[in-house]
């Protein structure tokens, strides 16, 4: 099953999870898969956020190794693609960092649509599960008040009836994630970049 988000500007795919009834209904159970928020899984690779002002939101990931050193000049770096995440904390890739953009943490979503209007958004705004549920657990806990928890949180759940096709029950959870930066300006000069 395939869930289109007008805003998200996509569709999701909906795993079947499994077998259930509710209020005496048969039901399949439908998940979002785990990997939907990741835009640096390869197959969400068009769905990365540009992030063009190249600002570390998240500098806590990725967690690399203490003994971690930049060196793309390296030999062996030719053979190293940095875009992908298995390979921000290689030595030769610089973690999250990648020319002038810095990719987003895993369990967030970039928004895409401005709902009920055409032209860009205001300002950059990240989805994500609710408590920033798949996120990193080093970016996650580094927000006061984010108790992530799979049974609570989870983004979409679908009951469908298996006989006739429809729809018997759905939890939605989605969390916006304003994105702030230091800048120049005196409102903001305070701010950590999150």
């Amino acid at each position: 099953i395939n869930v289109f988000r007008s805003y998200l500007g996509r569709s999701f795919p909906l795993e079947f999870a499994a077998e259930s009834t509710h209020e005496g209904v048969p039901v399949f159970v439908y998940r979002l898969r785990r990997d939907a928020y990741n835009t640096n899984v390869e197959r969400n690779f068009g769905m990365r956020y540009e992030n063009v002002e190249g600002i570390d939101y998240a500098p806590m990931w990725p967690n690399c190794p203490s003994d971690h050193v930049y060196d793309p000049e390296h030999p062996q770096c030719v053979n190293v693609e940095c875009t992908k995440e298995r390979n921000f904390c290689n030595n030769c890739c610089n973690g999250s960092h990648y020319g002038p953009t810095v990719f987003i943490p895993p369990g967030f979503y970039p928004l895409r649509v401005y709902p009920g209007r055409s032209g860009p958004i205001p300002f950059a705004v990240m989805l994500s599960p609710a408590h920033m549920l798949w996120a990193p657990k080093e970016v996650s806990s580094a927000y006061v008040g984010q108790s992530p928890d799979e049974d609570k949180h989870r983004p979409f759940e679908f009951l469908v009836n298996p006989t006739l096709g429809t729809l018997v029950d759905a939890d939605v959870r989605v969390q916006m994630n304003i994105l702030l930066a230091r800048g120049e300006m005196t409102q903001s000069s305070t701010l950590p970049n999150a």
